[in-house]
């Protein structure tokens, strides 16, 4: 068992958001970086764990997220704006849609994260 530490960095460049997630494990065994550009469109990775895949991200409002009522609840802010990014899997037939959020209330921060994965031939919501 070892224990994943996520660096998380997010900036602008142009007028796009960017956000990078250094993955690094117990002993400096170094993982995945994964560069997500916030422009929904598709990008290709290669991943030492989940294998190629396509993705894309995005700023989104709850009520633009068509494809799973799932991912939608939990969160207090719902008019506000949060990171979705969905995935596809090259090789090993499945796909993921995650919506996460952080926000700070007073001294609270509360993060919500919700992903849904699907094997190909799974029915979908």
């Amino acid at each position: 068992m070892a224990t994943i530490t996520l660096t998380i960095s997010e900036y602008i460049e142009g007028d796009k958001t960017h956000i990078d997630i250094k993955n690094v494990a117990t002993g400096g065994i170094s993982g995945t970086t994964e560069n997500r550009t916030l422009d929904w469109t598709y990008g290709d990775h290669t991943d030492g764990i989940f294998g190629s895949v396509k993705g894309k991200s995005r700023w989104v409002k709850l009520s633009d997220v068509d494809e799973d009522e799932f991912i939608k609840t939990g969160f207090d802010d719902l008019e506000g704006e949060h990171v979705q990014a969905y995935v596809e899997s090259k090789d090993n037939g499945w796909t993921a849609n995650q919506v996460s959020a952080n926000s700070i209330s007073g001294a609270t921060n509360k993060g919500v994260n919700w992903m849904r994965t699907y094997r190909s031939g799974d029915l979908k919501p």
